[in-house]
Parts: C-alpha cells; sequence; structure tokens
C-alpha cells in the first residue's frame, strides 16, 4: 500500500498572526502564478484520470481516436545545429510522437538533446557540458547558430498567438566566443519578432516545455545520475523537482512572507490612525486658543500705547543728554587739535637728529666697506708674501743642501790631500807638520762654523714661522672674539626689541597672518598660534630653551577643522609662509604625569618645565607631541639608565651635551637602545619666554647677563692683546739675537776661510815637483770652496731676504689685525647707531601715529557731533511721530502714566508678558480663524476615514488568510493525488514484468523508497535486484513520474547502455505501451544501440533516425 506522510512539515511554518492582505495584492505576479501552477496541475490529473494512465495494463483502452491525434502545436517540428559541438551543420526533423535517435559514439546524437535545451535557453550549467557556452562552439570556430522549429497548428486555446506568429515558430540562438549570446524569434513568414529572453520563456511555458527540469531533458550524465541513483533522498529530489512542486512550495513560502508583510503594513495604518487621533485633538485645542487671544490683543494695544507715551517722555530727556554731548565733542576736538600741532612741534625736533644720525650711520657704512675692501687688498698682498716666503725658504733649503753636497766632497779630497801631505811629510822636515797641523785646526773650526749656522739657520726658520703661525693664531683668536662681542651686543639689541614688540622671534610675517586672522571672521573657531607665543619656561630651566624650540612645534598654529585649515593656509599662502597646521578638537583629557620615582631623581619632563598662557595649547602638545613623557637630565647616564628602565612610560629623553648640542635617548623600532645627536642655535630670539607675563621684563636678567659678558670678553680682548704683544717681541728678540749670533758667525767663518788660504800658499812652496798630485787636489778643493762661498753668499742673500720677508709679512699682519679691529669697531659703532635711530625713529613713529591717531579723533568725534545732531534731530522727530501713533492707541489721559513709580522695563516687561501669550498662541495656531475652523472639521472626518479603512482592511485580511490556508491544504491534496498516481502507474510497470512493489513516500525526511519483489516474494528495496533488473525499476520509476508531469516534450539521452538485451526489451516494451498513452507528448530517445528487433517501433507513432558514422581519420 502507498504510505502517505500527511506531514505538516512539508510546507514552511508560516506567521499565524492575523495580517492584512491590502500588501499583497501589490505582489499580483507571484498569487497568478500560484493560482495558475495549481489550476493547471487539475486539469493535468483530471487529463490523467480520463486518459486511461491510471490502468497502464490497457493498450490505449477508454481514448477516443480524437485522443490519438498528436498534439499540433508546442512539439519540435526542426531542429539545424551549425558549428555546434561536433557538428559543422546538422539538420533534422522530428516526429511528433515517440523519436529513437540511433548513432555511434562520437556520431554527435548527444548534442542533438543539448542543443534542444540550449536553443530553447538552459544554460551551460544545466546542460553538462562545462561552465560556459563558448565551450559548445565548434572548435576552431567564432559562433554557433541552433535553430529550432516549434509546431504552432490547432484553435486558438492550443496555439500560442497564431496571429502573430503563424503555424510555426522558429526560435534561433546565436552562441560567440566573446559570450555576447542572442536570441531570435521568428513567424512562420521569417518575421523577426523579438530578440527577448523573456518572450522565448513565455512560449516555453504557454506549451508546458520545461528545458530546466532535470526529468523533462534527462543528458547523459543526468540519465546516467537518476538511473544510477542510490539513495532515497536522490529519488525524492528527482520525483519533486520533475512535478516542479518545489516551485509551488517556494511560491507559497513568497506569499506567505508578503502576508507578514502586510501585517506590518496594518501596524503602520494603526500607527497612522493613532497620529490622526491626536491631529483632531490638536485642531480642537486650536479652536479654543484662538478666543483667549482675543482678549490678549487688546491688553497688547493699550500697553503699546502705554508704551509709546513712556518713550516719548524718554525721547524729550535723550535730547537734553545729545545737546550736552554735543558740547562735549566739539570741545574734545579742540584738545586734540592742540595735540596735533604739538605732536608736529615734537616730530620737527627729532629731523636734525635723525639725519644726523643717518649721516654717521653711511659715514660708518662706508668706513667699513673701506676698511674691507682694504682688508681684502691687505689679504692678497699677505697671500703674495706668504708665497715668497716658501720659494725663499725652498731656495734656502736647496742652498744648505747644495753646501752640504759640497763639504762632504771637498773633505774626501782633503783626506786624499793628507795622504798626500804625510808621504811628502816623510821626505821634507818638521815644518810642514806644524803648518799642516794649523791648517787642520781651521779647518775644523771651519766645519764647526758651517754646521753652527745650518742650526742657526733652522732655529731663525722655524722661530719665524711659530712667529708668522702665532700672530695668525692671535688675529683669528681677536677676530673671533670681536664677532663674538658683535653677534652679543646684536642679541642684547634683539632682546631689548623682543621687549617692545612680543613678535619680534616670529617675524613680520606672523604678526601680519595673525593681523589677518583677526579681520577674518569666516573662521568657526579663530586658530591659536604661534603655540610657542603660548608657553612660557619657569625660572631656574632657561639653558633648555633652544631644546625645546628645537623639538617643539614653536611655529605651529592649531585650528578646529578641516574649513579653518583651508582658510588658514590661504593666509600662509598670501605671505609666502609654509607653517605646520595642527588640526584639533580643543578638549580637554586626563594624562599620566611625573610619579614620585621621577621626583626622588630630580628628573623633570618637558610639561613640569613649562607654564602656558592658554590651556588648549598645553592638550594639543600633550596630545601631539607627548610633552609629558618626554623627560630632561643634566647627565647623559641617567638619561640611558631611564630609558632603559623604561620608567612610567618614557618616549625618550634629553641631556644637554654643550651650548648648541644634546643628545636623545630613546628606543628603536625594533625595541633596541638609540642615542642620536640633536644640534641647535645659540642667541636667537627666544620663542619661549622665560617671563609668564607677556610683554614685561622676563629678559632684562639676560639682557644685564649679555652686558656683563660683552664687558668681560672686553677686558680678555685687551689682556690678550697686551699678553700677545710681550709674547711676539719676547719671540722677536729671540730672532734678533739668533740672527746677531748667525752674522757674526758668518764674519768669523770669512776669517778663518782666509787664514785656511794663507796656510795652504805656504804648503804649496814645499818640493812643488812633487807637489803636482797634491795641487790637483788642491786645486779641486779650491773650486769646491769657491762654489761654497759663492752659495754662501747666495744663501746669505736669501737670509736676508726671507728676513725682510718675514719682518714684511709681521707687518702686515699687524696691519690686518688693525683693520680687522677698526672693522669690528666701527661695526660696534654702527650697532650703537642703528639702535639709537631705531629708537629715534621708534620715537618719530609713534609721534606720527599719535597725530594720526588724533586726526582719526577729530575726524570721529565731528562725525559724532554731526550725529548727534542728526540724532537731536530724529529724536524730535520720532517724538511728533511717536505722538501721533501713540494717539492710534490711546490717549496720554488714558495711560494714566506715573512716571514716579512706574519704569520703561516695568511697561515693557507687561506688554512683553502680553505680546508672549499672544505670540505663543499666534505660533501654536499659526493659522487665520476661518482655516483654523476648516483644519478642525477637516482631521475630524479624516480620522473617521482612516478609522473605516483600518476596519475594512482587518476583515479583508482575515478572509484572504483563510483563502491561503485553504490553498494550502488543496496543495498538499494534489501533491497526494500525484503520488498516488505515479504509485500507480509505478505498480501497472512492475505487473508488466510480473513484479510487484509501490512506492513509499517520507515527506518529512524527504525520502523515497522503492519497495520491489518478484515472483510472489514479499516487496523490499531494490538493492538486492540485478543491475538489469534495477535499471527496469528505475525506468519504471521515471515513467511514473513523466505521467502527472505532461510535459510537451521530453527527452532521455543513452538510457540502455548499461542493461542487458532481456531487460533493454522489457524496458523498450514498457516505454513504447506507457507512451502511447501520452499522444500529446513527444519524446526523443537517444541510443547508440540498434533497436530494430523491438517490436512495436514499425507503428506510424514512432519515427526512427539514424546518425551517420563519425569519420575516423588515422593521425
Amino acid at each position: 500500500m502507498l504510505s502517505l506522510q500527511r506531514s505538516e512539515d512539508a510546507l514552511v511554518n508560516f506567521q499565524q498572526n492575523d495580517m492584512d492582505i491590502d500588501t499583497y495584492f501589490s505582489q499580483g505576479a507571484d498569487e497568478g502564478r500560484v493560482s495558475a501552477m495549481m489550476a493547471r496541475n487539475e486539469v493535468m490529473l483530471s487529463q490523467i484520470i480520463d486518459g486511461g494512465t491510471g490502468n497502464i495494463n490497457s493498450n490505449g483502452g477508454g481514448s477516443s481516436d480524437i485522443a490519438q491525434i498528436p498534439a499540433a502545436a508546442g512539439i519540435i517540428e526542426k531542429i539545424i545545429l551549425q558549428n555546434f559541438m561536433c557538428h559543422e551543420f546538422f539538420e533534422l526533423e522530428l516526429g511528433p510522437r515517440l523519436n529513437f535517435i540511433i548513432g555511434r559514439n562520437g556520431s554527435g546524437k548527444s548534442a542533438i538533446l543539448t542543443g534542444i535545451s540550449v536553443g530553447l535557453g538552459s544554460n551551460a550549467k544545466d546542460t553538462d557540458r562545462g561552465k560556459s557556452l563558448k565551450n559548445l562552439i565548434k572548435r576552431g570556430k567564432e559562433l554557433a547558430k541552433i535553430t529550432i522549429v516549434l509546431a504552432n497548428k490547432g484553435d486558438i486555446s492550443e496555439s500560442f498567438k497564431r496571429d502573430i506568429y503563424g503555424d510555426t515558430i522558429t526560435v534561433e540562438r546565436l552562441l560567440r566566443t566573446d559570450e555576447k549570446n542572442t536570441y531570435t524569434i521568428r513567424s512562420e513568414t521569417g518575421k523577426v519578432v523579438s530578440h527577448k529572453k523573456s518572450d522565448l520563456d513565455e512560449i516555453t511555458e504557454y506549451f508546458d516545455i520545461t528545458v530546466n527540469n532535470p526529468l523533462s531533458f534527462l543528458s547523459q550524465g543526468e540519465a546516467k545520475t537518476f538511473l544510477s541513483s542510490s539513495t532515497d533522498k536522490d529519488k525524492y529530489r528527482y520525483f519533486m523537482k520533475g512535478l516542479q512542486y518545489d516551485i509551488v512550495l517556494a511560491e507559497y513560502k513568497h506569499s506567505w512572507n508578503q502576508l507578514a508583510k502586510v501585517d506590518l503594513e496594518i501596524i503602520e495604518k494603526h500607527k497612522h490612525l493613532k497620529a490622526l487621533d491626536k491631529d483632531e485633538k490638536q485642531a480642537q485645542k486650536e479652536f479654543s486658543l484662538f478666543h483667549r487671544s482675543k482678549n490678549l490683543r487688546q491688553f497688547q494695544k493699550f500697553y503699546s500705547g502705554k508704551l509709546l507715551w513712556f518713550e516719548i517722555e524718554s525721547r524729550k530727556q535723550d535730547v537734553k543728554r545729545l545737546e550736552k554731548a554735543k558740547i562735549q565733542a566739539i570741545s574734545r576736538v579742540a584738545n586734540s587739535q592742540e595735540l596735533i600741532i604739538q605732536g608736529k612741534e615734537n616730530a620737527e625736533l627729532l629731523r636734525p637728529k635723525i639725519l644726523k644720525l643717518t649721516t654717521d650711520q653711511e659715514k660708518y657704512q662706508e668706513d667699513i666697506q673701506h676698511l674691507d675692501k682694504e682688508k681684502t687688498e691687505v689679504k692678497t698682498s699677505l697671500k703674495d708674501i706668504e708665497r715668497q716666503l716658501n720659494i725663499v725658504d725652498g731656495k734656502i733649503q736647496d742652498l744648505n743642501d747644495d753646501i752640504s753636497a759640497k763639504m762632504q766632497e771637498k773633505s774626501k779630497l782633503q783626506h786624499k790631500i793628507k795622504v798626500e801631505v804625510k808621504r811628502l811629510d816623510s821626505l821634507s822636515n818638521g815644518s810642514r807638520e806644524s803648518i799642516q797641523s794649523q791648517l787642520d785646526l781651521l779647518e775644523d773650526r771651519k766645519r764647526q762654523h758651517l754646521q753652527r749656522k745650518q742650526e742657526l739657520n733652522e732655529a731663525i726658520h722655524g722661530k719665524q714661522e711659530a712667529f708668522g703661525n702665532m700672530s695668525r693664531m692671535i688675529s683669528e683668536e681677536l677676530k673671533e672674539r670681536k664677532t663674538r662681542i658683535s653677534k652679543l651686543q646684536q642679541h642684547k639689541h634683539d632682546l631689548h626689541r623682543f621687549e617692545r614688540d612680543k613678535f619680534a622671534p616670529y617675524g613680520d610675517k606672523v604678526e601680519k597672518v595673525l593681523k589677518d586672522i583677526q579681520k577674518d571672521h569666516r573662521f568657526k573657531s579663530k586658530p591659536i598660534g604661534p603655540l610657542g607665543f603660548y608657553m612660557y619656561i619657569k625660572p631656574g630651566h632657561e639653558k633648555f630653551s633652544s631644546l625645546l624650540e628645537k623639538i617643539l612645534p614653536t611655529m605651529a598654529f592649531v585650528v578646529q577643522s578641516f574649513d579653518d585649515q583651508t582658510l588658514l593656509k590661504g593666509i600662509f599662502k598670501k605671505f609666502s609662509l609654509n607653517l605646520r597646521i595642527i588640526i584639533r578638537n580643543f578638549e580637554r583629557f586626563a594624562y599620566k604625569t611625573n610619579p614620585s620615582e621621577g621626583q626622588k631623581r630630580h628628573v623633570l619632563s618637558i610639561l613640569d618645565i613649562l607654564k602656558f598662557a592658554n590651556e588648549d595649547v598645553k592638550y594639543t602638545l600633550i596630545d601631539v607631541a607627548s610633552i609629558e613623557r618626554i623627560f630632561l637630565s643634566d647627565s647623559q647616564d641617567e638619561a640611558r639608565c631611564l630609558v632603559e628602565e623604561n620608567l612610567y612610560g618614557i618616549s625618550s629623553c634629553y641631556s644637554l651635551f654643550d651650548s648648541s648640542s644634546a643628545k636623545k635617548f630613546g628606543k628603536s623600532m625594533f625595541g633596541g637602545f638609540k642615542s642620536d645627536p640633536v644640534y641647535y642655535l645659540q642667541n636667537q630670539l627666544p620663542k619661549i619666554r622665560a617671563s609668564s607675563e607677556p610683554g614685561g621684563s622676563g629678559y632684562q636678567g639676560e639682557i644685564r647677563k649679555i652686558e656683563l659678558q660683552i664687558e668681560g670678553d672686553q677686558i680678555e680682548i685687551n689682556q690678550f692683546e697686551t699678553h700677545s704683544h710681550h709674547e711676539r717681541r719676547s719671540m722677536q728678540g729671540e730672532i734678533d739675537t739668533l740672527k746677531l749670533e748667525y752674522t757674526r758667525l758668518k764674519e768669523d767663518s770669512v776669517k778663518v776661510e782666509k787664514d785656511i788660504i794663507k796656510l795652504q800658499s805656504q804648503l804649496e812652496n814645499y818640493d812643488d815637483d812633487h807637489q803636482s798630485r797634491i795641487e790637483v787636489l788642491k786645486s779641486d778643493v779650491s773650486n769646491i770652496d769657491d762654489e761654497i762661498r759663492i752659495k754662501e753668499y747666495s744663501l746669505l742673500d736669501s737670509e736676508t731676504e726671507l728676513q725682510q720677508l718675514q719682518q714684511k709679512f709681521t707687518e702686515i699682519e699687524e696691519n690686518l689685525t688693525t683693520l680687522a679691529q677698526k672693522i669690528g669697531e666701527c661695526s660696534v659703532s654702527k650697532l650703537s647707531i642703528n639702535k639709537e635711530l631705531e629708537d629715534l625713529k621708534d620715537e618719530e613713529e609713534a609721534i606720527k601715529e599719535t597725530i594720526e591717531n588724533e586726526r582719526r579723533q577729530v575726524q570721529k568725534r565731528e562725525i559724532i557731533a554731526n550725529r548727534i545732531q542728526d540724532s537731536i534731530k530724529t529724536a524730535k522727530d520720532e517724538i511728533v511721530k511717536f505722538s501721533q501713533k501713540a494717539e492710534n492707541y490711546c490717549s496720554l489721559s488714558e495711560a494714566k502714566i506715573d512716571f514716579q513709580t512706574e519704569t520703561l522695563e516695568g511697561i515693557k516687561k507687561q506688554l512683553d508678558e502680553f505680546s508672549k501669550q499672544a505670540s505663543q498662541i499666534s505660533v501654536q495656531l499659526g493659522k487665520p480663524e476661518e482655516e483654523i475652523l476648516k483644519n478642525r472639521e477637516a482631521k475630524m472626518q479624516e480620522y473617521r476615514a482612516a478609522r473605516d479603512e483600518l476596519i475594512m482592511a482587518g476583515k479583508l485580511r482575515k478572509k484572504l488568510y483563510r483563502s491561503m490556508r485553504n490553498r494550502k491544504e488543496a496543495s498538499k491534496l494534489n501533491r497526494d493525488m500525484f503520488c498516488s498516481l505515479a504509485n500507480t502507474s509505478f505498480i501497472n510497470s512492475l505487473n508488466f514484468r510480473g513484479f510487484q512493489g509501490h512506492l513509499e513516500f517520507d515527506f518529512k525526511n524527504e525520502n523515497l523508497k522503492m519497495l520491489v519483489g518478484k515472483h510472489g516474494q514479499e516487496p523490499r528495496e531494490v538493492t538486492s535486484l540485478s543491475g538489469g533488473e534495477k535499471s527496469f525499476t528505475q525506468i519504471a520509476l521515471l515513467l511514473s513520474i513523466w505521467g502527472p508531469m505532461r510535459s510537451r516534450v521530453r527527452g532521455l539521452d543513452e538510457f540502455d547502455v548499461f542493461m542487458d538485451t532481456v531487460n533493454r526489451k522489457i524496458s523498450m516494451d514498457l516505454i513504447l505501451k506507457n507512451l502511447r498513452g501520452s499522444p500529446k507528448s513527444q519524446t526523443i530517445f537517444i541510443t547508440p544501440l540498434d533497436v530494430g528487433h523491438i517490436k512495436g517501433l514499425d507503428s506510424s507513432q514512432v519515427d526512427i533516425h539514424r546518425l551517420k558514422d563519425p569519420i575516423r581519420r588515422n593521425q
């Protein structure tokens, strides 16, 4: 028996709450589709029952001749494939009933069924032939074309829009490799009717051609999967998809979801009704307020008149005060004019002083330029003399070297002479020996003189070089010290200027920027900056001032929005500035301060040593620069220790190295320790002040310190000049002593040389015949002596020249030092004059500014006087005007004003009270009386209409809700009926072979079991059957599904390839008998096996198409 599980869980548990159905009608397409599906299923059921399908054993029994007529519309008459899969061109005309397409593997028979599916709208994934349709195009081709001709004959109820298409509908689908695929739908005459996929869907839906139903067109893969499917869930899934019952369920889910949305709309209508009720009550309230406002208007009119009379009296008092003010303004104009005259006189007194200082300034400038020019010329001369000194010094060195070489050569010759003399002495008497002894002593003395002269020459040269170096060093030292004094004087001048001008460190452009910021009213919030202007260093920490200016954004500005940033950038651009702009909300927040451990170590953060004139600047620096986590230390070891120990979240620590540099200790990005040098300038105008009072005297101490430093440096310069003068005199004295000794030694050398010549002459008288060899040697010695004397004379000249050059070098150096000193003195004098001139010009400018201010005051006060006169006239005119206006409200007697007790404020307060109450009512009403009455009536009617609409909507929702529930039950009934018919068909198919069994449906778990028994055995699952018997039962299941499906066109590819001959014959007989009962359906079977031996295939209802064998080419 059929086991039908009527489980409520087969459908979704829809919401059972009351719902409004109005919104559902806006989804009419879904409702129509569900209703059409249900109606079509009911017709199919009746056709199945009336057509005799319920009894499969009948030979089409019960069918009339008309019922056996094939379908005239909705079947495929012809298919043409061009460049599709393996076909270059293929054309096939199909019969209206059963079609068997036979062909060997590779002949392209499966491509026919794929072509039908794709041509009628299937996607690549539905064909089991690849992921893209371009894979179906024949290899080497750019496009493929599928043409399908559908029959469209018969009466109007059977054909589709026959008046448009005629007897046939031709569908063409063009496939391209670029995937730009197109549809073309033509009429019988070939006229193009449409290119839309939606029109093709309408045609296939009308004819019940379900190409996307997996059981309507079973491709080779789908047939294999279905026929060999072993799980009950697979069978259930195929069964429900074949009946398209899953679409019915989906449509019902969608419909019930729409009803849930309608329920929300009912709730909104109810809320709208509440709002209308509130509006109706508000209209009634307005109507009540309108009556109250009339009395308030009367009081308002009376007090307006009373206020005007009081105002008239006030105007009279104003006239008296204005006349007094006019007299005072005229008097002040006279005072200002006197001040202008006095200011002009003072300015005239200053002009001669300014002119004199300007002349002195120009004179000093000319002197400095002249001295600079002279200094340049002296430097050039000094370089020339230095070059000449090097040349002469080199020449002296060469001469000394030549003299030494000649002396060595002479010594060798003299040795040879001694040997000869000895030999001769043995032949002569002892007198020769005595002369030779004297001559030897003189020669030794001459050598000692020569050695000492070389030593003296080297000592003189060394002393002169040291003297030149010392002179240059003294000159450079004096220049450096005087330059430092000049810088200190300039720094002192800058500090004086800073005392007068608080923006001096930031430059004139920044001051102009600040003025433009104040004038520009487009800023949402005025920028703050420069930040250094709002910072002050605490006493005792001034040494860190230059370092802080290096690491903090002292020149930056802070804004609160991007719009303000854009405006500020425009101002910066105007003055060619490129300063940093920080965007930050001015908010206060908690931050960590230096803990007690840090205080014990006497380590301070930047935040600890700074004071702020603006708290927003403080929090900006904490936020942007983390100044509470940057520490300062006097010791580098302590700074390093702090960073390495990572105490209290320190980010970095700075330690001063000298007056212009420091060291930064911190962690590297990889966690290691690192230290970097930080360099900064000294003697710059400080941007961070030492006093917390703007414009105060915070730098008087530093100015005094600079003055003391200048005095000390000047004293040191004087002492240094005195000491260096003594040292130079001492060294010059030493040089002179050495030169005197050198001169005396030269004179003695000349005398010794003469004595040597004399003794040598005496020796020459001995034994001339034996002296020839000695004479030759002595001649050589004499020649050498001549050369030595010549070189010594040249050496003496060079040394004299060297001494003169050194003396000249010293004099030029002293001249250069004097020039540098004069330039420094002129520069100092010029700076002093500049300061004095600047002070006088400032004083003159102040006088001019005072004169201009007083002129403006004169103009302003004259304007004020004129305005006062105009105000007096206006007040008098207003008195007349207000008197006329006041009479319109009430007379002076009616107003009954008591000027002793009543005040203008009291009357205004009373009038404001009445006006406020009237205004409140007017604001509440905001409409004239007629509109208020009309609004009251309209709101009442609108409320009643909305209430009635909500009641009707609720009733209609309940009615529609019951209708949906009924349709749900009808759908379940249709499902059960389809299952029953499929079970009956399955039983009859089993009986055809002598088997017994049935289908068992489990809707809850979505399982479908086939229970089969053979030869009287108890039905059980098909796992015990042979392969061929299993295939037969699957064919029986397919036929049981095809019956209720009523699809107009069906296809099955290679269903029999896995069957043996016996089971294939039995299955074919079963298919033929079963499908003869469906004359209105067209069925296409594709098989590689011959069907000629199967009975019944020669019927007129069966068409057999044999495909050509594929051409095999030997590779």
